[in-house]
């Protein structure tokens, strides 16, 4: 029974909480300095509410009519090194020239310059629509250059991770999709590993969430967008 018990805590305690609506490693929207494993896989969507597409130079530009849809396919290429190809599509938008309306595609890179130690918080640097450094981004209405800090505090009732970060322009590459500062909590208690309980502040809103891994490799999140409007993700890990 021992072994069986230990055998349970060992399978629960792989499961993980990372994924944002975004892609890349974080909780609801921001990122954290999270990392997933060496040659991890994952694929992924996200419904986003009204309001995200608001820079886009559609149809409905700054109108924010209109939720849309995430898919994304992130891999880690090194323990220490994340790269993320995301497609954006805009609800109701129709694609055609006469619109001048996209769907948005971009790449993102990550890299983590400091691991997390006993008492040192691990630092990530990440790039979001990096096409736009090389001159190869056609619209970069998502991008975003950050460092973000991120430390977990372990207690008898649970794991609680604490996020902190800074978004700022790279030369032509304007930030975007966040401004400033930027942070959040998570927090999964030891009674039920397999949920966690997130807030942030994306430097704009505030949002919340609930992370949940039902299965070893499936992780689902239902949240709340600037406290009022509903958003949920679905991400599968190979």
């Amino acid at each position: 029974m021992k072994k069986l018990l230990v055998f349970l805590i060992v399978i629960i305690s792989n499961y993980s909480f990372s994924q944002s609506v975004n892609g890349t490693s974080g909780l609801i929207h921001i990122p954290t300095a999270s990392m997933f494993d060496d040659g991890q896989l994952i694929i992924g969507g996200s419904f986003i509410p009204k309001g995200f597409f608001s820079s886009t130079s559609g149809p409905n530009k700054n109108l924010k009519v209109n939720p849309g849809l995430n898919t994304y396919l992130t891999y880690a290429i090194l323990p220490w090194v994340e790269v993320m190809f995301r497609y954006s599509h805009e609800i109701g938008a129709k694609v055609n020239i006469s619109t001048r309306y996209f769907p948005d595609r971009m790449f993102s890179f990550r890299a983590r310059l400091i691991k997390e130690g006993n008492k040192i918080p691990s630092i990530v640097v990440g790039f979001q629509d990096v096409g736009s450094l090389i001159g190869a981004g056609v619209n970069s209405y998502f991008s975003s250059n950050y460092v973000v800090s991120s430390k977990s505090i372990k207690n008898n009732g649970g794991n609680l991770m604490i996020s902190l970060g800074y978004a700022f322009d790279l030369n032509e590459l304007k930030t975007k999709e966040h401004k400033g500062f930027f942070g959040g909590l998570s927090f999964t208690p030891n009674f039920y590993n397999k949920i966690s309980f997130n807030l942030e502040h994306n430097s704009k809103v505030i949002n919340s969430g609930i992370k949940w891994n039902p299965f070893k490799l499936i992780n689902l999140m239902i949240g709340v967008w600037d406290l009022n409007k509903p958003t949920f993700s679905f991400n599968y890990q190979i």
